[in-house]
């Protein structure tokens, strides 16, 4: 094996190790905030959104709920990335923790009748 080819691997190594390492940070962020009060609230929000998608889809039609369902989903998909990117930049600051909890709260606080 060449000294190039020493070398190339050694960094590939370094490499595999930094991803592996952000990643487990990055884990080990999620399920600390999966383990706070607040967490458990939005995992119960989401247990409790797909229990209400479940008894209601008997009731609406299908295409219907699967545009609300998709939107729903974009929306909170869309709020996780936006926290767990300001978070991991210090960015978060209490304006915007409250701007993403409104919008939160009013997709997944509205009940459908």
């Amino acid at each position: 094996m060449s000294e190039q080819e020493k070398l190339g691997s050694i960094d590939t190594e370094k490499k595999t190790e930094e991803v592996v390492s952000d990643s487990l940070q990055m884990a080990q962020t999620i399920v600390g905030f999966l383990q706070s009060d607040q967490g458990n609230k939005l995992a119960f929000e989401v247990i409790e959104f797909f229990k209400d998608w479940k008894n209601q889809s008997s009731s609406l039609n299908r295409q219907t709920l699967w545009v609300a369902t998709l939107s729903q989903l974009a929306t909170l998909a869309c709020v996780l990335g936006v926290a767990l990117y300001a978070t991991l930049n210090a960015k978060m600051d209490p304006v915007l923790a409250g701007l993403l909890g409104t919008v939160a709260g009013y997709v997944f606080g509205r009940k459908n009748s």
